[in-house]
């Protein structure tokens, strides 16, 4: 009796186990199936234009400075009290070549003058007197028959010889020191060497000024000095006075203002800082103060922009500069599917791009794309 209730008890647990597990299938069968739906292929649209190989003159942007072409700090050669100033003997002011711009005192240098040109008048009479004696003595000789016996010497003695030279040695000596004091005499009065502007100036009338005093420091007005900084790569590209014949063309961009100039040298030693190279544009009457009359002053220490004419680059692609990818590449349409195609650029400029490859552009891809990754399907759209 007991063995038959502990039988029934596992039929009974094997047949709820059963039913569990085929319920569980039944539910799991009768669950709803999902249906494959293949994915519809993506195809992007862009558009596409034809670029031909072109000759083209590219342009240098860069940064320059104005420096002056002269710039003078003059110093007196003589030494004395200033007497005397220019009307325009002040900062800021503009000095015509030749101008006087201070005088010092010459009254010391005329004393000493008016002295050695009576010295020089004795001495002359007393040359006129030595060669009196000469002659005198000449005669003597000839009437005592001594001047056929008589050595040169003892005739140069006889003649006054000796005498007459160190009074000619004298009167050379003399006129010397008048010459010397004359010069000084013209230095008292310091004038331009060239049409300037007065930088600064350090003395005034009353001043007592020796060979170690400043006067004044003068920088020139005829021109200004654009010092350019451009790269080695960008000096490939321009034109230098003496190696390539003229400079190139410049433009400067003053107070938006166009001025117009020219490469007229190279630097030979490059800028310690960035190694940059130096170029050198000049402009003529940069102050406005003759031919230039109107136009914008330009400034010394002044940044300015400039844009430099460089080479003809022939038979080339330009292309605008967003045209270019990552990595110098392009992309073209090739049978509805996107190429990506790098190139090896001659030149950028913040505007284009110029190439030379081996390529044709004929459906060169303008438009952008998310995510381009090489054959994906494209379609040409027109603009």
């Amino acid at each position: 009796m007991k063995i038959l209730k502990i039988t029934i008890r596992v039929i009974l647990f094997v047949v709820i186990i059963a039913g569990g597990v085929f319920g569980a299938k039944k539910f799991i069968d009768s669950k709803p199936k999902a249906k494959f739906i293949e994915p519809k292929k993506t195809i992007v649209p862009v558009i596409t234009t034809s670029i031909k190989r072109t000759n083209c003159n590219i342009a240098i942007s860069a940064m320059g400075t104005v420096k002056a072409e002269k710039t003078i700090s003059i110093f007196p050669e003589v030494s004395g009290k200033i007497i005397k100033i220019n009307d325009n003997f002040i900062d800021g002011a503009f000095v015509k070549e030749n101008d006087s711009l201070v005088q010092i005192n010459p009254i010391d240098f005329k004393i000493l003058l008016e002295q050695q040109q009576s010295k020089i008048n004795q001495t002359e009479s007393d040359i006129f007197l030595e060669k009196g004696r000469a002659a005198i003595s000449k005669e003597e000789w000839i009437l005592t028959g001594l001047d056929e016996e008589a050595t040169d010497f003892e005739r140069d003695l006889s003649l006054r010889v000796p005498q007459k030279n160190k009074l000619e040695a004298t009167k050379k000596l003399l006129k010397s020191e008048v010459r010397k004091l004359e010069l000084n005499i013209n230095r008292c009065n310091i004038k331009t060497p060239f049409n300037a502007v007065i930088l600064d100036h350090t003395v005034d009338i009353g001043s007592y000024v020796n060979q170690q005093t400043k006067i004044v420091t003068l920088v020139g007005t005829d021109m200004f000095n654009i010092e350019i900084l451009i790269s080695e790569k960008e000096l490939s590209m321009i034109n230098i006075p003496r190696i390539n014949s003229i400079g190139s063309a410049v433009q400067l961009n003053i107070n938006n203002s166009i001025v117009t100039s020219k490469i007229t040298r190279l630097l030979s030693a490059v800028e310690t800082n960035g190694r940059m190279i130096k170029v050198i544009a000049e402009v003529k009457d940069p102050l406005s103060l003759k031919e230039r009359k109107g136009q914008p002053i330009i400034m010394l220490n002044k940044f300015i922009k400039v844009s430099i004419e460089g080479t003809e680059l022939k038979n080339v692609y330009k292309i605008k500069r967003e045209w270019l990818r990552e990595n110098n590449s392009i992309w073209q349409n090739k049978n509805n599917q996107l190429q990506i195609t790098t190139i090896s650029p001659i030149w950028k400029d913040k505007d284009f791009v110029y190439f030379s490859d081996e390529l044709m552009l004929e459906n060169l891809i303008t438009s952008s794309i998310p995510g381009a990754i090489p054959n994906m399907l494209i379609k040409p759209q027109s603009k």
